[in-house]
């Protein structure tokens, strides 16, 4: 069987994703392995290395990369199907967990999450505020993950309007530093080996598909919703309306089942 792991957001809980995510109901009814870690920290999240939103000097990608293998001891699942996706700070650490454990992901998906911290938009007063209310620290330096060593493919969505996380380095966003969403699904592509411009298809009124295809079977999908916020589009999460009248559970487990690992 196929397996992914699912990350939940800064302050989120591995029950809450399971729930507004959608892909519990999908591993029932399509037969996927699906596990969801909680993170730790003052206010729950993931130490992704460029900046760290959970415990203080935890090693999350060993932990992640732990709960994958120990999973393996009970339930057997296709090592060319292995998948991770998470929302917001669970976004972040699947581009971090794409890059560390590229020999063994196949593909992830990331909703509302971004690749680093630009060094164009240096860390704001009103990030390090928030991030200090929080008990997180976000750096004043850049950085960003690294390329991964092994072509993974990624499903990705960001709401144009999202006020947490900066589509494209909003100024009233909670986090405006970090790379835009379209440079980081370009530096993805590249990293994975993708050398084309993307090609964009309009989904409906509200929402635009960029996609990069490389002549592996690799592929990098960017949805940009032009009403979208913070919110799992489709789901319940923040707000209660579905966003871009797009399901992203629904597109995540179709893209994960059409990208096998690349060898």
């Amino acid at each position: 069987m196929p397996i992914i792991v699912l990350l939940h957001g800064l302050g989120g809980n591995d029950q809450q994703i399971l729930t507004y995510s959608g892909l519990e109901a999908l591993a029932q009814s399509d037969g996927f392995i699906l596990i969801a870690p909680q993170g730790l920290g003052k206010t729950a999240g993931w130490n992704c290395g460029y900046i760290n939103l959970g415990l203080k000097g935890a090693d999350d990608v060993k932990f992640i990369s732990d709960a994958l293998h120990d999973t393996e001891k009970s339930v057997t699942y296709d090592p060319d199907r292995v998948f991770i996706c998470g929302h917001s700070n669970g976004a972040f650490m699947s581009y971090v967990m794409g890059s560390a454990l590229s020999s063994e992901i196949a593909a992830i998906g990331v909703v509302a999450g971004s690749v680093g911290l630009d060094p164009k938009y240096p860390a704001t007063q009103s990030e390090l505020t928030a991030a200090k209310f929080l008990g997180v620290e976000i750096p004043t330096t850049a950085a960003r993950v690294k390329a991964p060593k092994s072509p993974v493919s990624a499903i990705i969505f960001h709401g144009e309007k999202d006020p947490m996380v900066a589509y494209d380095h909003d100024p009233n966003s909670l986090l405006s530093s970090t790379y835009s969403a379209m440079d980081s699904a370009s530096y993805w592509a590249k990293s994975i080996g993708i050398d084309t411009d993307p090609t964009t298809k309009t989904i409906n009124s509200d929402v635009i598909d960029s996609v990069w295809l490389g002549n592996k079977g690799q592929e990098v999908d960017l949805y940009s919703i032009e009403t979208g916020t913070h919110d799992w589009p489709g789901m319940m999460n923040i707000a209660t309306d579905k966003e871009g009248n797009i399901i992203t559970s629904d597109l995540i487990w179709k893209f994960f089942e059409s990208h096998p690992k690349i060898q």
